[in-house]
This record gives structure tokens, C-alpha cells and sequence, in this order.
């Protein structure tokens, strides 16, 4: 299989400075393609507030459509010979934040 393009999307999520939650949600839609789906945390950071907690940050595949139907999912990474989107979730905690960029890659 050759690479035919690669489409990515930033995304970020933060506690903004309290100890609670964020998440932000991302979704790529396209025709029906053969891709591989995969995101890159980009920057972490540990909000001033933060004096007593673990913060964390996840980014993650948390739903792609394909001739199957609409999967939720809970995966690093998703290959679908007959996909038409893909969502990430980015979840940011306990005074944390990130970056990071969604990418789809498409193959021929």
C-alpha cells in the first residue's frame, strides 16, 4: 500500500487553572478510504494551581464510522480499509492540559 496523503487536525484541552476536567472532542470526515488513524500528544503541561494531584492528559480514537457501522471505541490507532470518519477525544484532569494533533493517513 502506497501513502496517497495525510490529513492532521491540532486539538487541546486544559483544566484552565482549576482541578477539575476538560475534553475536547475532534472528527475528520472524508469518502470512503483506506486509512490509518493515529494522534501525537504535543506538549504537556502541569496547570499553577496544582499542589496536590496527579494531573493527567489522554488522547485517544473514540469513534470511526466504516461499511461496518459506527464504532466507539476506546483505541490509540484505528486501520479501516472502508472508512468515512474518525473522532478523537482528548481528555485533560487533576490540573493538566495538552496539544496534540490528530492525523489521518490515507493509502491508495
Amino acid at each position: 500500500m502506497t501513502v496517497a496523503g495525510i490529513s492532521a487536525k491540532p486539538v487541546a484541552a486544559s483544566t484552565g487553572g482549576t482541578i477539575v476536567g476538560d475534553s475536547v472532542g475532534v472528527t475528520q470526515n472524508f469518502g470512503v478510504s483506506s486509512i490509518f488513524a493515529h494522534s501525537s500528544l504535543q506538549e504537556f503541561q502541569i496547570e499553577s494551581c496544582n499542589t496536590s494531584t496527579v494531573p493527567s492528559t489522554s488522547l485517544f480514537v473514540s469513534q470511526y464510522v466504516d461499511s461496518g457501522g459506527t464504532h466507539n471505541v476506546s483505541w490509540n490507532a484505528v486501520f479501516s480499509s472502508t472508512c468515512t470518519s474518525v473522532s478523537w477525544l482528548m481528555v485533560a484532569a487533576d490540573g493538566g492540559g495538552a496539544s496534540g494533533l490528530t492525523i489521518v493517513e490515507y493509502f491508495a
